[in-house]
């Protein structure tokens, strides 16, 4: 599992200063770029590389408030890897407590077409499967 800790900032706070939800995935999406720059890889580096990884599904749960200037760990794992897909879980913990969490399912793609994840990629995520 991969691990990132975090601060809830003012613009990721709605009127009443809790995440609003689409923050929510933002800041799982940022865990995401972590997770790449941490195992030699980024978005830049896929995309130079002539394939794509983009995310065909997204959805996000809460089941405790998120407020402005809490500490939270977001904790990364992949919950499925497939052929040419894969499953990112995100759970955000503030005080020991899973107060959120997301999930973001990842194609890849070369020319627009699916393509079999590289090996070089997989291996990145078998670890955290």
């Amino acid at each position: 599992m991969f691990e990132q800790k975090t601060a809830i900032l003012m613009g990721q706070v709605d009127a009443a200063g809790v995440v609003f939800g689409p923050r929510l995935l933002e800041m799982a999406h940022a865990a995401y770029e972590a997770f790449l720059f941490e195992n030699g890889w980024s978005v830049q580096r896929i995309l130079d590389e002539g394939w794509a990884l983009p995310i065909v599904h997204l959805e996000a749960d809460f089941s405790g408030p998120l407020r402005l200037g809490d500490l939270v760990t977001v904790q990364l794992s992949v919950e499925r890897l497939g052929g040419s897909s894969f499953t990112l879980g995100y759970a955000f913990v503030k005080q020991g407590q899973v107060a959120a969490s997301a999930r973001s399912v990842h194609v890849a793609l070369i020319a627009g077409d699916k393509s079999p994840l590289p090996d070089d990629f997989r291996h990145i995520l078998s670890p955290h499967a």
